[in-house]
C-alpha cells in the first residue's frame, strides 16, 4: 500500500497493532483518529519512514503509554501531528525535532504529558500554523527556542501547564501571528517581554493571566492589542 491508512471516525476498539508498523510504502497518511483505541502506540509506527502528509491518532481517549520517540523517524511528513485529547502520558521526545518539513500543525494538548519541553521544537522552522500544547502537565521554562518559528501566523497555545520562568522575551520574533497566543494559567514570573509588543498582526487574544508576573506593563503591548484585539494580563 503506498496511499493512505485511513481508518478514521469509526468505533474501533482494542490495540493499535504493531504489524502497521509494515506498512513502509505508504506515502501519504496515517489516521486513525476519533475511534476508542486504548494501550500504548507501538514503537513500530516509526518505521512509516516513507509517509509525506499526516500522522493523526487524536481523540482516542484511552490511548495511552509514552510518545514513542521513534515518531521523530517520519521526516518525510510534511504536514501535521496530530496526537491530542487521548491519555498519553510521560516527556514529549526531543526526536519530534527532527520533522523538520513540517508545516502545518503540532497539535498536542489535552493529553497528560509531562517534563520539560524540548528545546529542538525550535527546529520545526516551517511551520506556519498552531503549535498547541495547551492542557498538559508540562513543567520547567518554555524554550527560548520556540522564538525560532518565526512563520507561523496562528494559534501559539501553551496555557493551562506548569510552566515557570520568564515569559522567553524570544517569542516576540513571531511577528507574523494573527490571531491567539494564549501563556495563560501556569507559573510565569518576571516581567512581561516588551517584545510581545511586536506581534502586531494579532487580531484576537494575546492571554497572559493568571501567572505570576509582576514589574510594570510594557507599553509596547499597545502595538499588538490595536483594532479588535484583547490582552488579558
Amino acid at each position: 500500500m503506498t496511499g493512505n491508512f485511513q481508518l478514521n471516525n469509526n468505533a474501533l476498539s482494542g490495540t493499535v497493532p504493531s504489524e502497521l508498523g509494515q506498512l513502509s510504502l505508504m506515502q501519504k497518511a496515517f489516521l486513525v483518529d476519533s475511534n476508542s483505541l486504548m494501550g500504548s502506540l507501538p514503537t513500530q509506527l516509526g518505521r512509516l519512514t516513507a509517509m509525506t502528509s499526516s500522522f493523526n491518532v487524536c481523540c482516542n481517549g484511552d490511548l495511552g503509554g509514552p510518545m514513542p520517540s521513534e515518531l521523530g523517524r517520519l521526516t518525510a511528513m510534511t504536514r501535521g501531528f496530530y496526537a491530542f485529547s487521548t491519555a498519553i502520558t510521560g516527556s514529549l521526545p526531543s526526536e519530534l525535532g527532527q520533522l523538520s518539513l513540517m508545516t502545518g500543525w503540532l497539535h498536542l494538548c489535552c493529553n497528560s504529558m509531562s517534563g520539560r519541553v524540548p528545546t529542538e521544537l525550535g527546529q520545526l522552522s516551517l511551520m506556519t500554523e498552531q503549535l498547541l500544547l495547551f492542557k498538559n502537565d508540562f513543567h520547567g521554562e518554555l524554550p527560548s527556542e520556540l522564538g525560532q518559528l518565526t512563520r507561523m501566523t496562528s494559534y501559539f497555545r501553551a496555557c493551562c501547564n506548569d510552566f515557570t520562568g520568564g515569559i522567553p522575551s524570544q517569542l516576540g520574533r513571531l511577528s507574523l501571528m494573527q490571531d491567539t497566543m494564549y501563556l495563560q494559567e501556569n507559573y510565569f514570573t518576571g516581567a512581561i517581554p516588551s517584545q510581545l509588543g511586536r506581534l502586531t498582526g494579532i487580531t484576537q487574544n494575546l492571554e497572559l493571566h493568571n501567572n505570576r508576573l509582576s514589574g510594570s506593563l510594557p507599553s509596547e503591548l499597545g502595538a499588538c492589542v490595536s483594532g479588535s484585539a484583547r490582552a488579558a494580563v
